[in-house]
């Protein structure tokens, strides 16, 4: 089948970096540690109700292992690259999905990810930390669910990103601009129950939070139903901005003469 095949070549590609990637997992439990002794140091014993301290720290632990696959994506999923070399008007005019192509070299890549990021990741957490419980099985799978819809959503608005260098040129500032943004609101790093009273619900409805931060509140038992379904409905939203975004590349594409 072409998806998986897309995915297979996505993974090759990655593999090419592999020792880097490891390297790099390695480095990111640095950050680990440096927001574990943050809010070891600045939280108050009572916590950030409804977070202990202790679970602050599983929040951190959960979020620097899943923010390889869920926050720190490649800028643009390589689409701007496409529009700077002229190539998107040849992807646009494939017979297959240009989204669907390019999220299934992304999963490829992200699934390499996984593997050689994600899991040195949790190795080195959880000999030296330990790795975070679920709050119940039936929370796990919850959480596992949130955080597929959660990926989704961080391919779709990657993908956006992209795109959007048809009208912007570059994406450098805008990748910037979402990554800091998304680190802020994600829910990950810092608690929504901390923000300001007026950001707080901006940020929980945010699609940066459906990314994984609802995931991580599920699997700890904090977040309830609205965990599932606000990542379900933003997927099912920026599909459809993906869908319209897309024609418009192929509208701005037969302007320009292809």
């Amino acid at each position: 089948m072409v998806w998986r095949r897309l995915i297979r070549i996505g993974f090759q590609q990655q593999s090419s970096y592999a020792w880097a990637t490891v390297i790099s997992g390695l480095v990111g439990t640095l950050y680990a540690f440096l927001y574990l002794a943050l809010w070891q140091a600045v939280a108050p014993a009572e916590g950030a109700p409804p977070y202990s301290r202790t679970m602050l720290g599983e929040m951190v632990v959960l979020t620097q292992i899943l923010g390889a696959v869920a926050l720190f994506l490649p800028a643009g999923l390589g689409v701007h690259q496409s529009v700077r070399t002229g190539a998107l008007a040849v992807e646009l005019a494939r017979p297959i999905s240009f989204y669907g192509a390019t999220i299934s070299r992304a999963a490829g890549q992200l699934l390499h990810l996984a593997l050689f990021r994600c899991l040195p990741i949790a190795l080195v957490l959880g000999i030296s930390v330990g790795l975070p419980k679920p709050a119940s099985g039936l929370r796990l799978a919850g959480a596992l669910l949130s955080l597929g819809f959660g990926i989704y959503c961080a391919l779709a608005l990657h993908f956006l990103m992209g795109l959007s260098a048809l009208w912007t040129g570059q994406i450098r500032w805008v990748h910037w601009l979402f990554m800091s943004i998304t680190q802020f609101l994600s829910g990950g790093w810092i608690p929504f129950e901390v923000l300001p009273t007026w950001l707080r619900p901006i940020a929980f409805y945010s699609p940066m939070a459906s990314q994984m931060g609802h995931a991580v509140r599920l699997y700890q038992g904090i977040g309830g139903s609205e965990a599932l379904l606000l990542p379900l409905l933003w997927a099912i939203i920026l599909s459809a901005l993906v869908h319209v975004m897309t024609r418009a590349a192929l509208r701005q594409v037969e302007i320009q003469g292809g």
